[in-house]
C-alpha cells in the first residue's frame, strides 16, 4: 500500500465525510425516546453496500428493554455490516443515539452548521462524527482497492446514551460481536490512552408525604421540605465521595493531568403540581460514577445510609430507593498488541512517539462493559475524536474540528490496512 497516496485520498474525500456526517445529524437519535435508528440505517447501509458489505439490520426485542426506566419508542435497530475473507476479525463499533437538546443554543442541533473548520450539531463528537470518518476510511480502502488486513464487521448499536441494556450487549449476547473491538469513543486527537472508564449507578429515591389546603398545611405532610434531610445527607456524601483520589489513574486538564475522582451528583427533583397544595410526594435522582477500584456493593452501602440517616430526621411517611445500574466499569489492557497497534498508527499520523502516551482514566462512562462481559472478546484498540479543550459532548452547541475527523478517517484506514 502506497501509504503517502492512502492518505491523501483521505484529505480528498474530506467532503465526502462533511456529506455523510451532515446527513447523519439531521437525522433526530435523541434518546429518550430513541426514534429513527431506521432513518439513520437507511443513510449508512447504503454506503456499506456500495463497499462490498454485507448488511443486516438486528432489532432488539423490546421486552428486554424493560429494564430501562425510560420512555423508549420505536424499534431498537442495530446495523450489522460485515466483510470477510477469512482473516481475523475487528468489531468496530459506534453508537447511533444522542443525548436530548438542552440549553440555547446558537446553531440548529441537527443542521451540521459548518464554521471556522468546526461543523456544530448534536453527535457530531459523540459520536456521529467518529462513525463518518470511519466510512471515510472505508470509501478510501475500496476506491483504491486496498486490501484490509482484518475481516471487518461493523457494528453501528443502539441505546448508549441510556445504558442497562444497549444494543451492543444484545449484539455480543447474540454472537455479532466478535475478535477484538475497534472502539471509536475511548481514543482522542492527542497523546492519551484511555485506560478505564467509570461505572455509572442511579438511584431514584421517593419520598411520600401528605397533601393538603396550603393555607392549613398543619394537616398535611410536605414531601419536599421532609426531603431537605435527606438532600443534606446526600450532599455531604458528594463531600465525601470527591474527596477520594485513585491511587493510579489521571484524567487530563487544561494542560496537564490530575489524580481521577469518583463523581456524584443529585441531578433531579420533582415535587408539588400547585402552590396551594402541600406536595404529597417528592423525586429524586442521584448519579454515582464509580472508579474500577471501587467495590459496588461499597458503593451502594454509602448511598443507602446516607439515605437512612436523612430519613431518621424526616418526617416524611415514607421513604424508599431503588438503584439502577447504567453502566459497568470498564478496564482496558493498554498493553494488549491491539491497543499497540492503534497507538502505531495514530503516531504516525499525529508525529508522536510511544513515551509521549500517557494512561488515563475516564470519569464518563461507556457500553463496552456490557460488550466485554461476554467472553471471547480479544482485546480493544481505541480511537476517537475527541481533544481536552472541547467539553461540548452532551452540551450546548456541540461540535468537531473536521481537521480531526479526517485525521481519525486517517488513522483507521492504517489500522485496517497495515500489517502488524
Amino acid at each position: 500500500m502506497d501509504i503517502k497516496k492512502s492518505l491523501q485520498a483521505v484529505e480528498q474525500n474530506r467532503d465526502f465525510l462533511i456529506d455523510t456526517l451532515r446527513r447523519m445529524v439531521a437525522v433526530d437519535t435523541t434518546n429518550p425516546p430513541g426514534l429513527n435508528y431506521d432513518k439513520l440505517a437507511d443513510v449508512t447501509e447504503p454506503i456499506l453496500k456500495s463497499f462490498g458489505f454485507k448488511t443486516k439490520r438486528v432489532v432488539v426485542p423490546f421486552e428486554r428493554l424493560s429494564v430501562i426506566k425510560l420512555p423508549l419508542k420505536g424499534d431498537r435497530v442495530n446495523l450489522v455490516a460485515s466483510k470477510e475473507s477469512g482473516k481475523p476479525t475487528v468489531s468496530i463499533y459506534a453508537h447511533m443515539d444522542v443525548v436530548p437538546v438542552e440549553g440555547k443554543w446558537t446553531h440548529n442541533p441537527f443542521g451540521g452548521e459548518i464554521i471556522d473548520g468546526k461543523i456544530y450539531g448534536r453527535g457530531t463528537l459523540d459520536m456521529k462524527g467518529e462513525a463518518a470518518a470511519m466510512l471515510t476510511a472505508l470509501k478510501v480502502m475500496n476506491d483504491l482497492e486496498i486490501p484490509p488486513v482484518f475481516d471487518m464487521n461493523v457494528l453501528f448499536c443502539t441505546d448508549e446514551e441510556v445504558g442497562t441494556y444497549p444494543g451492543v450487549y444484545y449484539l455480543a449476547q447474540e454472537g455479532y460481536v466478535k475478535g477484538h473491538l475497534m472502539w471509536l469513543e475511548t481514543g482522542s486527537q492527542e497523546p492519551v490512552q484511555t485506560g478505564s472508564s467509570a461505572g455509572c449507578l442511579d438511584t431514584e429515591i421517593f419520598v411520600t408525604g401528605k397533601s393538603a389546603h396550603s393555607g392549613r398545611n398543619w394537616n398535611g405532610v410536605n414531601a419536599l421540605e421532609e426531603s431537605i434531610p435527606i438532600l443534606e445527607e446526600l450532599y455531604a456524601l458528594k463531600q465525601q465521595i470527591q474527596s477520594r483520589k485513585s491511587k493510579d489513574k489521571v484524567r487530563p486538564e487544561g494542560k496537564g493531568m490530575v489524580p481521577l475522582i469518583p463523581l456524584y451528583n443529585i441531578d433531579i427533583i420533582k415535587s408539588g403540581v400547585k402552590s396551594n397544595i402541600v406536595p404529597d410526594s417528592c423525586y429524586i435522582v442521584t448519579n454515582r460514577r464509580y472508579l474500577p477500584e471501587e467495590k459496588y456493593e461499597d458503593v451502594l452501602k454509602e448511598i443507602e445510609d446516607a439515605i437512612a440517616r436523612g430519613k431518621k430526621r424526616s418526617k416524611a411517611l415514607d421513604v424508599r430507593f431503588e438503584h439502577r445500574l447504567l453502566y459497568k466499569p470498564v478496564v482496558i489492557d493498554t498493553n494488549n498488541k491491539y491497543a499497540v497497534g492503534a497507538r502505531k498508527v495514530r503516531s504516525m499520523v499525529h508525529g508522536w512517539k510511544e513515551e509521549d502516551y500517557v494512561v488515563v482514566g475516564s470519569t464518563g462512562s461507556i457500553d463496552m462493559g456490557f460488550a466485554l462481559d461476554v467472553p471471547g472478546i480479544q482485546g480493544v484498540a481505541s480511537f476517537g475524536s475527541r481533544r481536552t479543550h472541547n467539553g461540548t459532548g452532551h452540551g450546548v452547541d456541540e461540535y468537531c474540528d473536521i481537521n480531526e475527523l479526517v485525521n481519525l478517517a486517517k488513522e483507521c484506514l492504517l489500522y485496517l490496512s497495515l500489517p502488524e
